[in-house]
């Protein structure tokens, strides 16, 4: 019997003629969407950082450039060949991306993106290598809500770590003889004022600092940031002003406080005058005396020149309980070879997020919290704030109050210690 073929219709010939060929691709949207992430975001955020602290154009905007058009050109191409569901996770990244920038800043939004992509790749290989294991295949929705749910949970909780501030005590004990036989020491360090609280929100955690009655505080570097107003600057320490406390307040430079550029509306002499209008002791590479048995050492950022700590060790009296502010705690064998009781640093941020701490511990001799070395007690704080990134899902914000205590028979302890 003859069967008769059907000719094919010219709208159905056409149709296949304006058909757009695709390429062979896998089937893990995930890996487009971290492709695009990879070429599009970082090029952006490059040029964002590079226009941030004024590189010269001459070096940095070709490379921008160049990297702009190959990262542009390789997402049109992931974009027009991809099937359409990886479409849709294309634009559903953008939209989060937006939301992220007018949220909080770029940089934040690229960390938060990056995150995301990573997080789809990863789960999209799970579920894929359970199915071939032969598992049964999830709902597609389910599958794009885990990653999305997992990473607001964790950016969340890092959010949360990074603009409460919590307090953490520590308890020493010294056979050299104190004043009042014991000591108070509150101890903040990276406020980086301007990026999770105003000057208004650092004298309310000043408040609660006080609660504590230290008998002095200390201020170990990056007081302000690259981008802190001088109207932020001007409260703050017209807060610290007002800050009582037996023996004062003590104060070292960090590595933002001079600036990096000459954007912000201050200069780093106007945020020191500013300091010492309010008498607040500014120390650099100096030493302050501020009872009978007890020194506290002050030393210069390790961004600049300064001088040795065994310099500055010999201008003391060997009996007195020596404190060492030391912004970057990267000195750690000559300050415990030179003798000193305490040595108070921050600048780590305590690692801030997990997987940098292996990367931040390369160069700094601590990343947080006690160490003792020969008779020297390290401690560094986490810091009451951040730099740009708003979260600390390694960490969480604190500030510090030390408690010293004198085994010394000469001392008269008249000082009550809640610990």
């Amino acid at each position: 019997m003859h069967t008769h073929t059907p000719l094919p219709t010219r709208s159905a010939t056409a149709a296949q003629t304006l058909q757009r060929p695709t390429m062979p691709l896998p089937k893990i949207p995930a890996v487009w969407l971290s492709a695009i992430v990879l070429c599009v975001l970082y090029p952006v955020a490059l040029r964002m950082i590079a226009a941030h602290y004024q590189w010269s154009a001459a070096v940095i905007a070709p490379a921008c450039t160049i990297h702009m058009l190959c990262g542009g050109v390789a997402a049109w191409v992931l974009l027009r060949t991809a099937p359409p569901g990886v479409r849709a996770w294309a634009l559903l990244l953008v939209a989060v991306l937006l939301l992220a920038w007018f949220a909080v800043d770029m940089v934040n939004a690229l960390l938060v993106s990056v995150h995301l992509a990573l997080a789809c790749a990863a789960f999209a290989l799970l579920f894929w290598a359970l199915e071939k294991a032969g598992a049964p295949a999830l709902p597609a929705a389910l599958r794009a809500a885990v990653p999305f749910a997992l990473c607001a949970a964790y950016f969340a909780f890092g959010w949360q770590q990074c603009h409460s501030v919590a307090e953490k005590r520590y308890t020493f004990t010294t056979e050299k003889p104190l004043a009042s036989g014991t000591l108070r020491v509150a101890h903040i360090a990276d406020i980086h004022l301007g990026t999770t609280f105003s000057g208004a929100g650092f004298a309310a955690h000043l408040v609660r600092i006080k609660k504590a009655v230290p008998d002095m505080l200390v201020i170990t570097g990056d007081f302000v940031d690259d981008d802190t107003t001088k109207a932020d600057m001007l409260a703050a320490c017209a807060a610290l002003g007002q800050f009582s406390a037996k023996y004062g307040v003590y104060y070292v430079n960090g590595n933002h406080d001079l600036g990096y550029h000459n954007y912000r509306a201050f200069g780093g002499d106007e945020l020191l005058r500013a300091l010492q209008q309010n008498h607040v002791v500014v120390l650099r590479d100096e030493i302050s005396t501020p009872a009978h048995g007890i020194a506290i050492i002050g030393r210069q950022d390790a961004r600049y020149r300064r001088q040795s700590i065994q310099e500055l060790r010999k201008k003391i009296s060997a009996s007195a309980y020596a404190i060492t502010l030391n912004h970057q705690p990267t000195d750690y064998e000559n300050e415990a070879a030179a003798g000193v009781d305490l040595v108070l640093s921050g600048h780590t941020h305590g690692g801030q997020m997990i997987g940098m701490r292996r990367w931040l511990s390369k160069y700094n001799d601590n990343l947080y919290g006690h160490q003792r070395r020969k008779n020297t007690d390290f401690i560094v704080t986490s810091g009451m704030s951040d730099w740009a990134v708003k979260f600390k899902t390694g960490t969480r914000s604190e500030y510090v109050i030390i408690d010293i205590r004198s085994s010394d028979t000469r001392s008269s302890n008249t000082h009550e210690v809640n610990s």
